[in-house]
C-alpha cells in the first residue's frame, strides 16, 4: 500500500516560520534603529529636564531655597518613558514612524513566496489552512516586536535614573488625566500603564503589518503595500482626526489615536470604542485574509 507522506503540525511550520523571521536581516536593522531612537530620546530627556530637577532638587536639600517659597515634584520614571515623554521631539518620531517599521520586517514575505513559489512548498507539506495561520501569526508577531521591544527598553532604561513613583496629578505633569481611558492606573500604577500600553502596542504592531500584507493581495508593487498603513494612520489623524476637535466619533473611533500612549494629549480615549475597534480589527483582517487566500493559486507569476 502506498505510503501517505505525513503533514508537518502546526507547532513545526511556525517554529520554521519563527526561525526564518528572527534571522531577517531587516528586523535587526529596525530594532536597532528604534532602540538608536530610544537612546536619543533618553540622552535629550536627561539633557532637557532631569539635569535641572536634579539641581532644584539638590537645591531644596541643600537649603538654599526655603521650603515655604517653592513646591518641588519630583520625576516619576514614566514621565521618561518614550511612550509618555512630551519634553523632546522623539516619542513624535517613534509614533509617526511606527506604522513603516511595522511592516518593513516582515509584512512583505507572504508577497515575495507566492510569487517564488514557496507558498506551494509549504501548502504541499502542511496544509493550506496551516500554513496560511502560521504565516499570519508570524507576520502579526514580527510587526508586534518592532514597536514592543523599543518600549520595553526605555522602561527598563528610565527606571535606571529615575524613580518608579506616582505621578502627582497637582503637578502638571501628568499627560493622561485619570478621567481618560486607564488614566487611574497611569496616576497611580504607572508600572501597570506602561506594561499594558506596550502590549496595546504590539497588538497594533501587529495589525499594521497584517494590514500591508492584505493590501499586497491587491498591488502589485511591495513598496505602496509596505507603505499603506503609514499612509492611512496619518490620514486619519492629521486629516480626517484634525476635522473636528471635539470628542466626536470622528475622534472616539479613530484607532489612529489609540497608538500613542498619550492618547493624544487634549483628547481622552474611551474604553468601549477602543475595544470595539481593536477587536473589530483582529477579526476582520484575519476574515479578510482567509477569504483572499482560501482558493488562492499556489504560484503567482
Amino acid at each position: 500500500m502506498p505510503v501517505r507522506s505525513r503533514k508537518e503540525s502546526s507547532m513545526n511550520v511556525l517554529k520554521i516560520e519563527m526561525s526564518k523571521m528572527f534571522k531577517k536581516l531587516t528586523l535587526k536593522l529596525v530594532i536597532l534603529a528604534t532602540l538608536l531612537i530610544v537612546g536619543a530620546q533618553t540622552y535629550s530627556f536627561y539633557v532637557t529636564q532631569r539635569k535641572s530637577v536634579n539641581s532644584t532638587y539638590d537645591d531644596v536639600i541643600s537649603g538654599r531655597y526655603e521650603q515655604d517659597d517653592m513646591s518641588f515634584f519630583e520625576n516619576s520614571f514614566i514621565e521618561g518613558w518614550i511612550g509618555c515623554e512630551s519634553y523632546t521631539p522623539y516619542n513624535v518620531m517613534l509614533y509617526l514612524l511606527m506604522p513603516l517599521l511595522a511592516a518593513i520586517p516582515f509584512a512583505m514575505s507572504q508577497f515575495k513566496e507566492w510569487k517564488s513559489g514557496y507558498a506551494s512548498q509549504m501548502i504541499t507539506r502542511c496544509g493550506r489552512r496551516k500554513y496560511m495561520n502560521v504565516k499570519f501569526v508570524t507576520i502579526f508577531v514580527s510587526g508586534g516586536l518592532v514597536i514592543a521591544v523599543p518600549l520595553l527598553v526605555s522602561m527598563i532604561v528610565s527606571m535606571c535614573y529615575m524613580p518608579i513613583i506616582e505621578i502627582d496629578p497637582l503637578a502638571l505633569q501628568s499627560v493622561v488625566p485619570t478621567s481618560c481611558m486607564f488614566g487611574y492606573i497611569y496616576t497611580y500604577h504607572p508600572v501597570v500603564y506602561v506594561l499594558l500600553y506596550t502590549f496595546i502596542d504590539f497588538i497594533y504592531g501587529g495589525i499594521l503589518a497584517c494590514m500591508a500584507m492584505l493590501v499586497s493581495r491587491f498591488v502589485k508593487n511591495w513598496f505602496t503595500a509596505m507603505t499603506f498603513p503609514a499612509v492611512l494612520v496619518y490620514f486619519l489623524d492629521y486629516g480626517i482626526g484634525r476635522l473636528s476637535k471635539a470628542d466626536t466619533w470622528l475622534r472616539t473611533y479613530n484607532f489612529a489615536y489609540f497608538i500613542d500612549p498619550n492618547q493624544g494629549g487634549e483628547n481622552c480615549l474611551r474604553l468601549v470604542p477602543f475595544l470595539v475597534i481593536t477587536v473589530g480589527l483582529l477579526i476582520g483582517e484575519y476574515l479578510l485574509y482567509a477569504a483572499l487566500n482560501i482558493r488562492r493559486e499556489a504560484i503567482e507569476r
